[in-house]
C-alpha cells in the first residue's frame, strides 16, 4: 500500500497527460525531440508515451507560447489537443502551415494565431478556440475542408490579410466583436469562399485608404446575407462576382474606392449608403452588371473622379442622383466617358444644373448620350 501511495503521488502517475498529439510517434518520439517542437525546456515534459502512432505528454510550468514553424511542413500530424489551453500565442507564425494531414486541433487557451498558422492545412476540418483575439494574416488560408468551427470567432476583435481566403466548404462566418480589419493592407479576407451564404460583423471597420480591403468577398458565389453596418469605407472588389447578393446596407460607409466594387452581383437591387461623401482613385465599373435600382450619390463632393463604364450593364436601374457634381462626369467635359453605357433605358437622372451647359453651352456628353441612345429623364437642380 506504501509503495503504491508513493508512486501515486511521488512518482509518474501523478502527472496525467494534457496535450495529445496524433500521427507523429515514429517522428517524435522523445521528450527531448517534442520539447523541442514546442519551443519549451525538457524538463517541462512529464510522462511522455507513444500509444500506437500518436504521444501524449505532460506539460509542466503553466501557459507557453508555441515555436516558430513549430510543426511547418509536418505531414505527419493528424491533431493536436491541448486540453488545458496552455499555448496562448504562436506570434512567430508558420505554427502548423503545410501540416497537410492536420485534421482536427484544439487550443482552447490561444490569443493570438500568428501569420500562416494553418495556411495550406488542406485537410483541416474541426477547430476549437475559446479565447481568441486576433486571426493574423494567411491563418487558414487554402483551409479547404474547413467546416466544424465551434464558435471559435466569438472572441476575436481583429483580422488579418488573407486570413480565410479559398475557405471553400465554410458556410457561416460570425464575428461579434471584430473592431478592425487593417493587417497588411486586409486584402482578399474572405475572397474564394465559394459555399459562404451568410457573413455577420456589425462592428467590422477598415482603415480607409486606396489598397485597403481589397477584394473582400470576391468570388464569394453563395453569398446571400451581409452585415457590416459599422464598415467606414468600401474597398475595391468589395462583393464582386457576388451572383446571389440581394441586398446591401452600409450605413456607416463615408469613404470608398469603388473600383468594380459592385461588379456581376445581378440580383443586388438594393444599396444603403446614405453616407457616403468621399470617393477615391477610381470608380471603374463599379456597377457594372450590378442590378442595383437606385444609386444616391448626393452627398459625394467629388464627383469628376467618376470612371468610364461605372454604370455600364446596370440594366435594372431606376434613379441615380448625381447633384453633387459640378465638374465633368468622368474625366473629360467635352466628350463621353461612357459612364451610362448600355444603363437600362428611362433612367431618371438628378443633376446639378451646372451640367445642362458645361460643355461650351451644351449639355455634359455623358448626360447627353444617356438622353439620346438610353431614354434618360434628367433633371438638373440648383
Amino acid at each position: 500500500m506504501g509503495n503504491l501511495l508513493q508512486n501515486t503521488i511521488f512518482g509518474q502517475n501523478k502527472y496525467k497527460p494534457n496535450t495529445f498529439i496524433g500521427g507523429v510517434g515514429n517522428t517524435l518520439n522523445t521528450s527531448a525531440l517534442i520539447a523541442s517542437k514546442l519551443g519549451i525546456s525538457v524538463n517541462r515534459i512529464k510522462s511522455f508515451s507513444v500509444v500506437g502512432n500518436d504521444i501524449q505528454f505532460n506539460v509542466t510550468g503553466g501557459n507557453y507560447v508555441l515555436a516558430g514553424s513549430a510543426f511547418y511542413g509536418n505531414t505527419d500530424i493528424t491533431y493536436f489537443n491541448d486540453t488545458l489551453g496552455l499555448i496562448t500565442d504562436c506570434p512567430f507564425g508558420n505554427a502548423f502551415y503545410l501540416a497537410s494531414n492536420l485534421n482536427w486541433v484544439r487550443l482552447p487557451g490561444m490569443i493570438k494565431l500568428g501569420y500562416r498558422s494553418f495556411c495550406e492545412c488542406v485537410n483541416l476540418e474541426t477547430i476549437y478556440f475559446n479565447s481568441l483575439l486576433e486571426v493574423s494574416s494567411e491563418s487558414f488560408t487554402n483551409c479547404r475542408k474547413l467546416i466544424n468551427l465551434n464558435n471559435s470567432f466569438k472572441t476575436v476583435t481583429t483580422l488579418g490579410n488573407m486570413c480565410f481566403q479559398n475557405c471553400t466548404l465554410i458556410t457561416d462566418l460570425h464575428f461579434p466583436n471584430v473592431s478592425l480589419c487593417n493587417l497588411n493592407a486586409s486584402t482578399t479576407m474572405f475572397s474564394g469562399m465559394s459555399s459562404l451564404v451568410t457573413f455577420n460583423a456589425p462592428n467590422l471597420t477598415l482603415i480607409a485608404n486606396g489598397s485597403n480591403g481589397h477584394n473582400m468577398f470576391f468570388n464569394c458565389i453563395n453569398l446571400e446575407n451581409i452585415n457590416l453596418t459599422a464598415l467606414n469605407f468600401i474597398p475595391q472588389n468589395f462583393v464582386l462576382n457576388c451572383v446571389k447578393l440581394k441586398t446591401l446596407n452600409l450605413p456607416n460607409a463615408v469613404i470608398g474606392n469603388l473600383l468594380t466594387s459592385f461588379s456581376n452581383t445581378p440580383l443586388l437591387e438594393t444599396l444603403n449608403t446614405p453616407n457616403l461623401e468621399t470617393l477615391i482613385t477610381n470608380s471603374y465599373r463599379a456597377f457594372y452588371q450590378c442590378g442595383v435600382k437606385n444609386i444616391d450619390f448626393s452627398k459625394i463632393t467629388n464627383l469628376s473622379i467618376l470612371s468610364n463604364d461605372i454604370f455600364e450593364n446596370t440594366t435594372g436601374l431606376q434613379t441615380i442622383d448625381i447633384r453633387s457634381c459640378t465638374t465633368s462626369i468622368g474625366s473629360s467635359a467635352s466628350v463621353n466617358n461612357n459612364v451610362f453605357r448600355l444603363m437600362k433605358t428611362g433612367v431618371i437622372i438628378t443633376a446639378n444644373v451646372i451640367q445642362q451647359t458645361i460643355n461650351s453651352g451644351v449639355p455634359e456628353p455623358d448626360l447627353a448620350y444617356a438622353i439620346s441612345n438610353r431614354s434618360a429623364t434628367v433633371n438638373y437642380i440648383e
